[in-house]
């Protein structure tokens, strides 16, 4: 953590969120540009994630994380978008992130009381709580 503290409810950029997400796979980035890295593997959207200070959507964060728990497995992760109808907000999801954000949903990863709120930036707290299960589902906690 840059400033040595936790601080969850910091809302994150996507670059730090990427590099949340890139330390559990593990991969070493280094000083390389971790939004290009992240479109390359399908975890950014390019034309949605431009820069790196650009604060990281809750949608976009759930896509990338979905996308890791893929890699880890071996494994397609797909989600009904129906399950999103009865999310009240759902039509606020970018259509590239709700099959992924179906998943999160149908399976516990992302809670979702009637709202999603995929347009708020996610806070570490949030991150840290979709890693973990990430990690659960991969078998790795």
């Amino acid at each position: 953590l840059p400033s040595g503290t936790l601080s969850p409810g910091r809302e994150l950029t996507i670059g730090e969120g990427i590099k949340h997400l890139l330390d559990i796979l593990p991969y070493e980035y280094g000083n390389e540009d971790v939004v290009r890295t992240a479109q390359r593997a399908g975890m950014l959207i390019p034309s949605k994630s431009s820069s790196a200070g650009m604060p990281l959507r809750r949608d976009a964060a759930v896509h990338a994380a979905v996308i890791v728990l893929g890699k880890k497995t071996a494994q397609r992760m797909t989600g009904d978008a129906a399950v999103l109808s009865k999310v009240e907000d759902c039509s606020e999801i970018q259509p590239e992130y709700r099959q992924a954000c179906a998943f999160a949903a149908a399976n516990g990863m992302m809670p979702v009381q009637g709202r999603f709120y995929p347009e708020k930036t996610i806070t570490r707290a949030e991150l840290l709580d979709l890693l973990e299960k990430v990690l659960q589902f991969a078998g790795e906690l």
